[in-house]
């Protein structure tokens, strides 16, 4: 049964304990205020459920994460790692700017030691995530 962890005008964050994925589907425009209240709840939420893979759908956002980006690779992800995070799916639009920030955030989560690759279809990002998971167990 999937449960929801966060919700606002920017995301919805569902989470499935059957095979320990949070699925993050965004909408709008960015807005750093807004994504830091959903991932202040994904962080509370990791200290108590184990999170091995996360699944960022980007198709229907708009503008730059950069800021968020920031927060996330200093204190987001090193907590959600120290918790069991393995590997993030990205799935994007055509729009050049998420795609091109989705890269940087690939780069910064390999530098941080997890598995991230980026897709256009949720299909295929769940196919990869699957597989990576079972890999590392």
């Amino acid at each position: 049964m999937l449960q929801e962890v966060a919700s606002n005008k920017l995301a919805y964050m569902i989470y499935n304990p059957q095979t320990e994925v949070l699925t993050g589907i965004y909408h709008g425009i960015s807005d750093i205020e807004l994504a830091m209240e959903v991932f202040g709840k994904v962080e509370e939420f990791s200290k108590k459920n184990r999170i091995s893979g996360l699944v960022a759908d980007l198709r229907k956002l708009s503008g730059s994460f950069m800021k968020v980006m920031t927060h996330l690779g200093t204190e987001g992800y090193p907590l959600l790692i120290q918790n069991g995070l393995k590997a993030e799916a990205i799935i994007v639009s055509d729009d050049l700017i998420i795609r091109n920030l989705s890269e940087k955030l690939k780069d910064m989560l390999i530098g941080l030691g997890l598995y991230c690759e980026i897709f256009s279809t949720p299909e295929s990002a769940d196919i990869w995530l699957d597989h990576i998971l079972k890999k590392e167990d």
